[in-house]
């Protein structure tokens, strides 16, 4: 017990216990013996495509997806919190920190701090990394109690924070123990609490996939800011996840060709995909595989997937092609619209010198 109890003293050294994080709160917290405990729950499923785009990453840099998931989580309050850098919030542990304790039947999970500080200079990788060694750390001291790692703190703010990562097996139905068979049963009307300030729960389905649930106290936010918040998180797995090299190759010749850049997202509604269209009066829209479909046949579509082949990137013929085109410092480099939650979207121009300048730094 010596042991864990430096771990955890080394662990939260520093750290000011009962400093909560700088969340969009829309009110003011109450008195524990004043909250409701009501629930504002905001849900959403990733597709296939960005499913197992997480699962491979996950893999490919031999994490875990609880670890990986850990980490987009922690970007994102580092974002809500404007920049806060020393983040500790909790998860639970399976607490089977022994061979032995593995297939025993019985409850051992823990509550337990996960403390990151961040540098915002790092890049994802550094911090995934990071937040695997750190739950790798955890997991031998996973054994040491709670309330002793807390100490003479009886409300640390960590705890109002809360994320977990469920892993489902779809295809089980029944368990047979010794003749007696087990089944799982759903529950038709779930009671809606909040235990936490703010709990992010991912759930994975062999079956079905990855869905999200951003569930937040009724006593602290707006529904329509937990929804806000929810469309935000899914805005940051897809720019983590659903990018590609050929992004990067599209903006990169569009802006080398002398034209304006304007990102389209295919998870926009219809309407305002041609209301953006009309808006910019695009002659060209260059599409993944995956994105083909969302345009109407009367707009002009280049597939990258199909267009951007090794072949062509190992041949610079082409490459004299863009000898004639001049580009200057005011000239447009890309064009950003508003969310138009309260009317039309409006565009924002940025000029190469503004592009430029941020690349070199």
């Amino acid at each position: 017990m010596t042991s864990s109890s430096d771990f955890w003293r080394a662990q939260l050294e520093g750290y000011k216990m009962e400093r909560g994080l700088a969340l969009p709160f829309d009110r003011h917290r109450l008195f524990d013996s004043e909250r409701t405990g009501r629930a504002l729950i905001a849900e959403f499923e990733l597709s296939e495509h960005l499913t197992q785009s997480f699962l491979d990453y996950a893999s490919s840099h031999n994490v875990t997806s609880f670890q990986l998931g850990l980490a987009t989580f922690f970007i994102f309050l580092f974002k809500l919190s404007n920049g806060q850098q020393d983040l500790c919030i909790a998860s639970v542990n399976a607490n089977r920190y022994r061979p032995e304790l593995r297939d025993m039947i019985g409850m051992f999970v823990a509550t337990l701090p996960y403390r990151i500080q961040l540098d915002p200079y790092a890049t994802f990788e550094q911090l995934v990394e990071q937040v695997r060694d750190l739950c790798l750390s955890i997991l031998e001291h996973s054994h040491y109690p709670l309330q002793h790692i807390i100490g003479n703190h009886h409300s640390p703010a960590f705890l109002e924070i809360m994320f977990d990562f469920i892993t489902v097996e779809s295809d089980v139905e029944r368990v047979d123990l010794g003749g007696a068979l087990l089944e799982p049963v759903s529950l038709q009307n779930p009671i809606d609490m909040a235990k936490f300030d703010m709990m992010l729960r991912f759930v994975y389905n062999p079956s079905t996939g990855i869905s999200c649930s951003l569930i937040c106290s009724e006593d602290l936010f707006n529904e329509n800011t937990v929804q806000l918040l929810a469309n935000r998180f899914s805005c940051l797995l897809h720019q983590l996840f659903d990018s590609n090299g050929m992004l990067v190759i599209g903006i990169m010749s569009i802006e080398m060709a002398g034209a304006v850049y304007c990102p389209l997202s295919p998870q926009d509604p219809s309407q305002r995909l041609r209301t953006l269209l009309e808006e910019t009066q695009s002659r060209l829209i260059l599409v993944h595989e995956l994105a083909g479909d969302k345009f109407d046949v009367n707009v002009s579509t280049v597939n990258i997937d199909t267009m951007v082949t090794v072949e062509k990137m190992l041949n610079h013929d082409d490459i004299d092609r863009l000898s004639d085109v001049t580009v200057m410092g005011d000239s447009i480099a890309y064009v950003i619209f508003t969310s138009g939650s309260t009317g039309t979207p409006k565009a924002v121009s940025f000029q190469h010198l503004g592009l430029t300048m941020v690349v070199s730094h």
